[in-house]
């Protein structure tokens, strides 16, 4: 029989090297395609409300279509500006499954939104759950989901994602195989 073991998106082992940044604003990493489920009334309601409370507000997709065809080099460039993106701000809102992951892998606050396919429901509940700065939202509440986005505007504290438990778990039994 197979062992099957449930593990982490493997991106969630990724240690980055956080300098000391000066984060600013809201970074919105959303769904534009089948699997958005958050509708545009919701969406534009969010950004309305949150251009209130910050000007610094940022827009970015984590998938680069049509860039299939990138040399190495340049895959790693562009993995560590969208990195940047991330790191450079206070808050991320979200409904991308590596848009979240990318939030815990450098410590950003994030609002994760629901996406139809349930991936990035399931690996929060199973992995993510647990840190106080990653909240998933079933759907749109967005009296809270603005509070939470001035709180983080407002706050500087440290938050910090930790996985060893699972990686080395499914370490141990690659070494064991």
């Amino acid at each position: 029989f197979a062992k099957v073991l449930l593990v982490p998106d493997i991106v969630l082992s990724l240690k980055l090297e956080l300098e000391s940044l000066n984060r600013q604003g809201v970074l919105f990493a959303l769904r534009k395609d089948v699997e958005k489920a958050t509708n545009n009334f919701d969406i534009e309601n969010i950004i309305k409300s949150t251009s209130k409370l910050t000007s610094k507000i940022d827009y970015l997709d984590t998938v680069e279509s049509g860039k299939l065809d990138l040399v190495l080099t340049d895959r790693e460039k562009l993995i560590k500006e969208k990195l940047s993106a991330f790191k450079g701000v206070k808050v991320v809102v979200t409904d991308r499954l590596h848009g979240m992951i990318f939030s815990a892998i450098t410590n950003t606050p994030c609002i994760v939104l629901p996406n139809s396919n349930h991936k990035i429901k399931g690996v929060y509940d199973c992995f993510l759950e647990k840190y106080e700065f990653i909240h998933f939202f079933d759907k749109v509440d967005l009296d809270k989901i603005v509070s939470l986005i001035d709180e983080y505007l407002s706050d500087n504290k440290e938050y910090h994602v930790n996985l060893d438990d699972s990686f080395n778990r499914l370490s141990g039994e690659l070494v064991n195989e």
